[in-house]
């Protein structure tokens, strides 16, 4: 949802699609118990390994660990291997849709039994899925989402590197001026928040919190088509391709803005100065970036999320490069490009072959995956970029962010 003070008008976002949506009624149907665990009065601190803003925990089933990717946006997964190790009973053949609004049909299973530092959930429905991108890069066995954690509550702590999962608030120090509403929305208790923009007017959205993503904001092009007529964006680029990934794959190309907001609130911290980029996705959404500058508990249970900042505000102004990557067919490619002064020159899809003395024609494509762009050095301004079209042409060019 946003509302904006303009005209004192309420305009609502239809938030129907997440990452992953049963579609068939046959789906909806079953009944299990979602989030339920053997214990009571549970607590569990579980430490996590960072992967590039992707954290990975040890989830154990049948007494052997394996590795689960924590993401909030998404419902439990689990790869074809482990089902079949576990033996999974089978639930039903359902269609899901993706972030980009591509379609597949995926198999939902029932895992009978997990534990996450000693908590025991069982009967978990999920879907079962064999990406290459994410499990074989990330050296993952499946995602743990948030239809396990409804009942739970869940904080994040960048700085101990570790996760809590309790039911009892009471057991962590938790204070309520860091505090907002939770809002959980389908079958999936997708955890969605509230947050406050600002330019000359204001104006607040609502959107997913979402740890399977990197960054800290990005704004699905359905919200940026209500709040642009509020005049919040200062610097606003457009640019023509795509640089999000689905389960299914990339999205299709589009029309994409990148733009500056001068003033984001999240729980009463203001982040000044944040550029934001416009996605395919059905909704905006706030990603694992922001463990980088608070301590972050979403209570499940009794629906608030708290953000505790390591300072009283930030200011996040950077400059940015002319292009955006993104990865297609195994290969680092040309996603977007926002620079008039290259476009033509430089096409979508063009291949990335160099950033400075990094040669990607004879790179892992997991290391691709798994490790941030030379572009995102805050530390650096000025890259030497090697491109090479469909014909096989190669460009150098020396970029400066601007």
């Amino acid at each position: 949802m946003i509302i904006t003070k303009q005209n004192r008008m309420t305009r609502f976002l239809c938030l129907l699609f997440l990452l992953f949506i049963p579609i068939q009624h046959k789906a909806q149907s079953i009944t299990l118990n979602q989030g339920n665990t053997l214990q009571k009065d549970y607590f569990a601190e579980i430490p996590f390994e960072n992967i590039y803003n992707k954290l990975i925990i040890p989830v154990v089933i049948e007494n052997k660990t394996y590795r689960f990717l924590l993401d909030t946006g998404a419902p439990c997964v689990i790869t074809s291997e482990l089902s079949n190790v576990m033996q999974s009973k089978f639930l039903s053949s359902i269609n899901i849709v993706d972030a980009n609004g591509k379609n597949d049909t995926m198999k939902m299973v029932a895992i009978p039994a997990l534990s996450l530092g000693g908590i025991t959930f069982q009967d978990i429905p999920a879907l079962v899925n064999d990406n290459k991108m994410i499990f074989e890069c990330l050296k993952i066995d499946g995602f743990i989402g948030s239809n396990l954690l409804r009942n739970s509550i869940l904080q994040l702590s960048s700085q101990k590197k570790s996760i809590i999962i309790t039911d009892n608030p009471s057991r962590l120090n938790l204070r309520k001026k860091y505090a907002s509403k939770l809002y959980l929305y389908d079958t999936q208790s997708s955890p969605f928040i509230k947050i406050g923009l600002k330019n000359k007017k204001e104006a607040s959205e609502e959107l997913l919190f979402d740890t399977g993503m990197n960054n800290l904001y990005d704004m699905s092009l359905r919200a940026y088509d209500i709040l642009k007529e509020a005049n919040l964006f200062v610097d606003i680029e457009e640019g023509y391709g795509n640089a999000s990934i689905g389960i299914f794959g990339n999205s299709e190309d589009t029309k994409n803005y990148r733009f500056t907001v001068p003033q984001i609130k999240i729980n009463g911290t203001a982040f000044k100065n944040m550029t934001i980029e416009t996605t395919n996705d059905k909704n905006s959404r706030i990603g694992a970036e922001l463990l980088n500058h608070g301590l972050v508990t979403v209570d499940y249970k009794n629906k608030y999320f708290y953000f505790e900042p390591f300072n009283e505000s930030y200011d996040l102004k950077e400059k940015q490069i002319g292009f955006k990557p993104t990865i297609s067919n195994e290969k680092l490619v040309v996603g977007i490009i926002w620079d008039d002064a290259i476009k033509g020159t430089v096409g979508i899809e063009d291949e990335i072959v160099q950033i400075d003395d990094v040669n990607y024609d004879n790179i892992n494509y997991c290391d691709i995956v798994t490790q941030p762009s030379p572009l995102r050095n805050k530390n650096k301004e000025t890259f030497k970029v090697t491109f090479r079209n469909s014909v096989g042409d190669l460009t150098t060019l020396d970029l400066t962010k601007k």
